[in-house]
C-alpha cells in the first residue's frame, strides 16, 4: 500500500505573520488612499482664490478683499492668514497647485497614521477599543470623503487640522499624571516649551479660521492646584503670544487697508442669512451648518424654493439654535472639568485623556454647526471627533447594540458624504436628502454629548465619609480646629 506523503504548506516567519495580522487594516487603508487619489480629479477653484490673493498682496501690493465683478470667489480669510500665501506669490498657478497637492498628500498620510494611534492612548491601558481604533481608525479615515474633497479643491484645512491636533495632543498628555520614568527624561523647561508650543500651535491653526480658537476652552481648570494650573497657563501664554505674533506679522506683510477691507467686506457682510458677495448662497446644498439648513427652508435662494420666504426669521432661528447648543455644550464641558478637578484633588485615578477627547470633540462639532458657512470639505476638521465616537461607541466592547447602530450610521453618512453621491437634480428635489449631512453632524454632537455625560457620571467620585476625605479634597473649613 503506497504511503501518502504530507504536503508541506509554506509558512511565514512568526514575526512577519504577527505583524501582518496586526497591520493589515493599515496597509489596506494606505492602498485605498493611494487608489482614490490616483483616480481623483482636481479643480483649482480654491487654489485660484489663494493664488490671486498672493499676487495682489505680494506682487501688486494691494489688499485682497476688494473684488471686481466676475473675478471668481472672494478671499475671506483674515489678514492673519496672508503670510501663509507668501510661497504662492513666486509660483505659476500650476506650480502652486503642485505645491499644495504635495503638502496635502503629506498631511493626509500624517492624519491617517498619527490620529488613530494617538487617540487610542486614553490613559486606561491598552483596552480593546483602543487596540481596535489603532487598527481600523486608518481605514475609516481612508474612506472619509471630506479628506479627498480637500485634495480635490487644493484646500488648506488638512494643514490647519494638524496644527490644531498638536495642541489637542499636548493638552491630553498634560492632563494625565506623568510617570516618574517619563518625567526623568524631560526637564521642567522642556515640558514648558512643549506647552508653549502647544498654545502656539492652536493659534497657528486658527489664523485662517479664528472660530476654532474656541478649542482653548480645553485649557480651563476648575481647581487651584499649582501642578495642574501652571501647565495650562503656559499653554495659554503660548496661544496669546502666538496670536499676537500673527497679528503683528499681518501688519507687516498685509498692504495698508487690509484689516479695514476685511472687516467691511467680509465680517460686515456675513450673518446667518447672507454671505459675502461672490460666495455661494448660505442655502447652498453643500453648507452643512445650522444656518445653512435653516436658510434652505426660509431664505430665498437659487437652489431650492423656501417654504416660507422669511429671511429675518431664519436669522433669529439660527442664532437661537446656535446659542442653545452652545449653552448645552458649555454645561457639559464645565461638568466634565469639575469631575476631573475633584478626582485630581482627591488623588483618585481617572481617564483624563478620554474626557479631554470628548470635551474638545464636543466643542469642535459645535463650532462647525455654529459657523454661518461650513462646507462639505470642512468636515475634515471633525475627523478627531469622529474617531473619538468610533472608539467609544462602535469599537467599545461594552457599547450597546442600538448605540453601535446609531453611531455607525452617523459615521457612515459623514464619511461617505452620501448626498454628494446623488445627482444634483435628485438632491434638490428632496429636502430630506439636503438635510442628511447636517442631521448627521447634529447626531455626532448628540452622541458625543451623551458619551461625555455618561463618562462624567461613570467617573464621578462616590460619596465618602468625612473622615476619608483628604485635606486637599475637604471643603474649606471642614474638620479644621478653630483658633
Amino acid at each position: 500500500m503506497p504511503m501518502s506523503v504530507p504536503r508541506l504548506q509554506p509558512r511565514l516567519p512568526p514575526g512577519l505573520s504577527g505583524w501582518l495580522r496586526a497591520t493589515w487594516p493599515v496597509l489596506v487603508a494606505l492602498g485605498l488612499f493611494g487608489l482614490v487619489t490616483s483616480l481623483l480629479e482636481y479643480r483649482q477653484l480654491d487654489l485660484a482664490v489663494y493664488w490671486q490673493a498672493a499676487q495682489r498682496v505680494f506682487i501688486d501690493g494691494i489688499e485682497p478683499y476688494t473684488r471686481a465683478n466676475g473675478q471668481g470667489l472672494p478671499f475671506t480669510y483674515p489678514p492673519t492668514a496672508l503670510f501663509l500665501l507668501r510661497p504662492l506669490a513666486e509660483l505659476s498657478r500650476d506650480d502652486a497647485a503642485a505645491l499644495l497637492l504635495t503638502l496635502n498628500l503629506i498631511a493626509a498620510l500624517a492624519v491617517i497614521l498619527i490620529l488613530p494611534r494617538a487617540l487610542a492612548r486614553t490613559g486606561g491601558g491598552h483596552d480593546a477599543a483602543s487596540r481596535r481604533l489603532t487598527r481600523f481608525g486608518p481605514l475609516y479615515i481612508a474612506c472619509y470623503g471630506g479628506l479627498y474633497l480637500n485634495l480635490h479643491f487644493h484646500q488648506i484645512n488638512l494643514l490647519l487640522l494638524l496644527c490644531l491636533w498638536g495642541y489637542w495632543w499636548t493638552l491630553r498628555r498634560a492632563s494625565e499624571p506623568e510617570s516618574a520614568a517619563r518625567a526623568a527624561h524631560r526637564t521642567l523647561w522642556i515640558r514648558r516649551l512643549q506647552q508653549l508650543a502647544a498654545g502656539g500651535s492652536l493659534s497657528l491653526g486658527s489664523v485662517a479660521k479664528p472660530h476654532y480658537g474656541l478649542l482653548a476652552a480645553g485649557m480651563l481648570r476648575c481647581e487651584r492646584g499649582v501642578r495642574t494650573t501652571i501647565p495650562m497657563l503656559w499653554m495659554l501664554a503660548g496661544a496669546v503670544v502666538g496670536a499676537a505674533a500673527w497679528v503683528w506679522l499681518s501688519l507687516i506683510v498685509a498692504p495698508v487697508g487690509s484689516w479695514g477691507a476685511w472687516v467691511d467686506q467680509v465680517v460686515g457682510t456675513t450673518n446667518y442669512t447672507t454671505l459675502p458677495p461672490g460666495h455661494s448662497s448660505i442655502a447652498a446644498p453643500w453648507n452643512r451648518s445650522i444656518a445653512g439648513e435653516v436658510a434652505r427652508w426660509l431664505v430665498p435662494n437659487k437652489f431650492i424654493a423656501p417654504v416660507i420666504p422669511a429671511a429675518s426669521a431664519a436669522g433669529l432661528i439660527s442664532a437661537t439654535l446656535v446659542a442653545l447648543l452652545g449653552l448645552i455644550t458649555a454645561w457639559a464641558v464645565i461638568g466634565s472639568l469639575r469631575v476631573r478637578s475633584l478626582h485630581r484633588r482627591c488623588g483618585r485615578p481617572v481617564e483624563q485623556a478620554r474626557l479631554v477627547d470628548l470635551e474638545l470633540s464636543l466643542v469642535s462639532v459645535w463650532v462647525f454647526l455654529a459657523a454661518p458657512a461650513s462646507w462639505t470639505h470642512h468636515l475634515v476638521m471633525l475627523l478627531p471627533a469622529a474617531l473619538v465616537l468610533l472608539r467609544d461607541s462602535v469599537l467599545e466592547p461594552c457599547a450597546g447594540k442600538l448605540q453601535r447602530i446609531v453611531a455607525g450610521l452617523v459615521l457612515m453618512v459623514l464619511a461617505l458624504t452620501l448626498d454628494d453621491l446623488l445627482p444634483r437634480d435628485v438632491r434638490l428635489d428632496s429636502r430630506a436628502i439636503l438635510a442628511l449631512m447636517t442631521v448627521a453632524v447634529l447626531g455626532l454632537w448628540l452622541l458625543l454629548l451623551q458619551q461625555l455625560r455618561n463618562q462624567s457620571a461613570l467617573t464621578a467620585p462616590p460619596a465618602v465619609a468625612p473622615s476619608a476625605i483628604t485635606p486637599a479634597c475637604r471643603p474649606r473649613g471642614q474638620g479644621q480646629t478653630p483658633p
